[in-house]
């Protein structure tokens, strides 16, 4: 198994090794998971591949790294200022189909959706520098990502595609002024607010997939009573990624602030507005 976050994030730390152990444990050690870390097997962007041809029996990952194969993958990732409660996208998944639609279209390539799970309030920015108008964007040397990525550049801005391992380093080499990422949970745990002292509300995104893949030949493989209990765990797993996250943030972004000192800038309604236009283009 590979994961998607890297290690000091809370999937890695925390999530993903409950739901190993957890498998472990139902199954008697029948069935055992290695994990390893984003890149160590296969690119990032290549785990929906390699699922599908085996080389990975399974993979923790998002939907918009397919999203070029599957348009309906991408869509649905995160559109900006698109949806406004997460409870929306579950709806989407859920009541409208959309799980059943992926895992549909993941059938074609040869992968088998296990669950998903939407994670809230993701697109956030950390900044070297005070963010407080739309304009602000303009001229700034920004690390981000997809649709996101097009949208900072309509805003002027120059994007820089590095991993996440790299955001670090390059915020304090002044390479990047900001970068665009995930929730405070996520920046808290690559120490980002030690390289920049403002974070910029509210985020471009109020809720994000995340999913677990699998290998429909490994899992077919296995005795009927170990598929059910990885589809369980899988769904428990996915179930703390939801409802995690959100006291992860609230106690990450508490301890930027009171012990760190980020300042949260919040962007009035208008500046909002103004970059909500741009993703409606």
């Amino acid at each position: 198994m590979q994961g998607v976050k890297s290690p000091g994030s809370i999937e890695w730390d925390i999530l993903l090794p409950r739901f190993i152990e957890n498998v472990k444990d139902r199954t008697g050690g029948r069935l055992i998971i290695k994990l390893s870390p984003p890149g160590s097997l296969v690119g990032t962007g290549e785990m929906f591949e390699a699922v599908g041809e085996g080389t990975l029996d399974i993979c923790e990952n998002t939907s918009t790294y397919h999203g070029g194969k599957i348009p309906v993958a991408g869509a649905i990732w995160g559109l900006p200022f698109s949806l406004k409660q997460v409870s929306e996208f579950w709806y989407l998944f859920r009541e409208l189909g959309v799980e059943e639609i992926l895992r549909a279209e993941y059938a074609k390539f040869g992968v088998q959706l296990l669950g998903v799970s939407v994670i809230g309030n993701y697109g956030s920015v950390m900044s070297t520098k005070p963010i407080r108008t739309a304009e602000d964007y303009s001229g700034m040397k920004i690390r981000s990502f997809g649709v996101y990525a097009e949208m900072l550049e309509d805003l002027g801005a120059s994007v820089v595609s590095i991993p996440a391992g790299e955001m670090y380093t390059a915020l304090a080499t002044g390479t990047i002024d900001a970068a665009m990422w995930g929730s405070p949970a996520d920046f808290a745990a690559f120490n980002i607010h030690e390289v920049c002292p403002y974070y910029i509300m509210p985020p471009w995104v109020k809720g994000m997939e995340k999913e677990l893949l699998v290998n429909p030949d490994s899992f077919n493989a296995l005795p009927h009573e170990l598929q059910v209990i990885l589809e369980l765990s899988a769904t428990e797993f996915l179930n703390d990624v939801g409802l995690f996250y959100p006291y992860y943030d609230v106690d990450a972004l508490n301890t930027m602030v009171n012990v760190h000192g980020t300042e949260v800038i919040t962007l009035p309604d208008s500046e909002v507005a103004k970059i909500e236009e741009v993703a409606f283009r």
